[in-house]
């Protein structure tokens, strides 16, 4: 059995991967990059450019909406036979918990976080984000039987005593699983370690009202807890934001430390110098395996925190800052200048030629011609050169094109040539587009695992049937458990026109119409293969200012409402029969059931 470390064990490893941050996540730039994401070139310089380019901004926000998936959905599929039911079910199930927890969001800001500090981590969960515990749900009296019964979910996020809120994540809901990201300055692994999936611990730094610290029943010692304002993990000025909290907010605030140890299977929660534990006891998910994700774009070759974009475009914004800048003092330089007799031009005279006036009469004693001698401006055009070289550096570092970064490639090429440029150009935008659509798999394989084991009471979904049918299903957790394989499409991150989709569904509608398989099935008189009420329905839903429940209202089956569900056996059995008497008519769709 493993030997339980102390609390000062706990402190000497925290202390570790802090110095393993320190010595290869470098924090302390991260600062500086997100300041260049910002156009804020103040921190990192002895002087500040006269004149700036948004460079890193332009890049990463023209790199960010080809990754991320604009509309995130999978496909789920059983492996094992005859959970069809099952698949649909869950499929359902997931695609609304990625909408309802804002996975979007969360996968955009990881984009983001990876693309500027190199290493992206997120926090996956059930019921409450400050640690959960079956013994913790929430009983109620059943109206109709008189018993008491599990309401499915916790509620450790309000005070027991007042019923105020510990917990303001509004993604976070009793009884469902979620995610959030973490900073990557406050997320900490073992020292020395460089892969995530080997990790025997990890931990998170958060910040939380000391009076919710206090009131929260998952907790213990905390009557002598302390608001710290700042932790010992002060080392950038992200992180000194928080330190001016209880200057800015009424109340005092105070930093906890959140340790999972994978090893042990368990949950500590401790607070810097405070000797006891705030929490010290079972990890309920950790059984589910680690909680946490990390997306990292650059990965490093000898440790865990990878490579910044950033910190690979940071030389090319700095000297297109510099050549920016020089480019205009040349041309403040440049202005007409002149030199002039004043025994010819008084100085009244000369003011009259400096204002914006449109027109001036100079009185001249003398001979003018003699008098004035004009400086020649001149703006060297190697400038415009520099620029363009730095900003072809960037697109090489970033893997982005002219046309990519939103400008237009100039010359002549011809349809091969350009189909040559883009595949060449997406390879590696695809390659990260991949990552994402692992990091959302992943996160809604670990929601499954949630749901499987938490959702211990009656659900009701509805689905539609191979038989064109929508039906509403109610189910228990064991009941919808198996294995699943899920389906990304990672064509749902690519910026498809709605004009577009809508000519790929009349095209598919209409080569099913007249494909070799409905030929052959309407010359035998065979049943069609394809679910052509479903198709029709598909290609409407193209047209998005269209009602179309109200054009191609679904065809109710049994248990055709959520107040008369039907168990999933009962489903299967009565989509078999549907099935059965639409191939003895032929394929035409049966109404409301056999």
């Amino acid at each position: 059995m493993a030997k339980e470390l102390s609390i000062e064990n706990w402190q000497d490893n925290i202390q570790g991967g802090i110095d393993y941050l320190k010595e290869y996540g470098t924090p302390t730039a991260w600062e500086i990059y997100r300041s260049y994401y910002r156009n804020d070139f103040s921190k990192g310089h002895i002087n500040k450019p006269k004149y700036s380019v948004a460079l890193i901004y332009s890049i990463l926000r023209s790199m960010i909406p080809k990754i991320y998936f604009t509309d995130p959905k999978v496909h789920v599929l059983n492996q094992k036979p005859g959970f069809y039911i099952q698949s649909k079910i869950v499929q359902k199930i997931d695609n609304k918990l990625i909408r309802g927890t804002k996975v979007k969001k969360i996968m955009k800001k990881a984009i983001q976080e990876a693309s500027i500090c190199g290493t992206a981590p997120i926090l996956s969960g059930f019921d409450s984000e400050f640690g959960y515990s079956p013994d913790w749900r929430k009983k109620i009296e059943d109206e109709e039987t008189g018993l008491q019964r599990f309401i499915g979910g916790t509620v450790t996020m309000f005070d027991e005593n007042t019923g105020y809120r510990l917990e303001y994540n509004q993604n976070i809901k009793p009884g469902t699983p979620w995610v959030l990201n973490v900073k990557p300055e406050f997320f900490i692994v073992p020292y020395g370690y460089s892969d995530f999936d080997t990790v025997p611990w990890v931990a998170r730094l958060y910040i939380r009202p000391l009076e919710d610290v206090k009131n929260d029943s998952k907790l213990k010692n905390t009557a002598n807890v302390k608001a710290n304002g700042m932790s010992t993990y002060n080392f950038s000025q992200e992180a000194r934001l928080h330190q001016k909290l209880p200057d800015k907010n009424y109340g005092d605030y105070c930093f906890l430390w959140e340790i999972r140890d994978l090893k042990r299977n368990m949950l500590y929660i401790m607070q810097d110098g405070y000797d006891k534990w705030l929490y010290n006891d079972i990890d309920y998910l950790g059984k589910f395996g680690n909680p946490y994700f990390e997306l990292t774009f650059n990965p490093d070759p000898t440790n865990f925190w990878g490579i910044s974009d950033a910190k690979m475009l940071e030389d090319q914004q700095l000297a297109i800052n510099e050549t920016r800048t020089l480019h205009i003092e040349h041309r403040r330089i440049a202005k007409l200048r002149f030199l002039y007799d004043e025994n010819v031009i008084t100085d009244e005279e000369v003011q009259k030629i400096m204002t914006e006036d449109t027109g001036a009469a100079v009185k001249c004693n003398g001979a003018v011609r003699d008098a004035v001698y004009p400086l020649q401006p001149y703006v060297p055009p190697d400038f415009n050169i520099d620029v363009d070289a730095i900003r072809q550096d960037a697109r090489e570092i970033s893997g982005l094109s002219r046309n990519q970064v939103g400008e237009y490639e100039g010359g002549r090429q011809t349809a091969t040539e350009a189909q040559i440029v883009n595949v060449a150009a997406q390879i590696r935008v695809n390659e990260r587009r991949d990552q994402v659509a692992d990091l959302l798999t992943d996160i809604v394989q670990k929601y499954n695992k949630y749901i499987f084991s938490e959702w211990n009471v009656e659900q009701v979904e509805d689905i539609i049937g191979d038989d064109g049918n929508r039906y509403w299903v109610k189910f228990q957790n064991k009941e919808i458990e198996s294995d699943y394989t899920f389906t990304v499409d990672p064509e749902n991150s690519m910026p498809t026109s709605t004009q577009q989709r809508r000519q790929d569904a009349i095209m598919l509608a209409q080569y099913l119409q007249s494909s070799p398989v409905v030929q052959q099935a309407v010359q035998t008189g065979q049943p069609i293969p394809y679910n052509f009420a479903e198709l029709d329905r598909y290609v409407a839903s193209q047209f998005e200012h269209l009602p179309v429940d109200q054009i191609i209202p679904p065809r109710a089956g049994w248990g055709n409402n959520p107040e008369q569900p039907l168990p999933i056996s009962e489903v299967e059995k009565q989509i078999g029969q549907n099935i059965q008497a639409q191939q003895a008519q032929g394929g035409v769709p049966v109404e409301g059931g056999a």
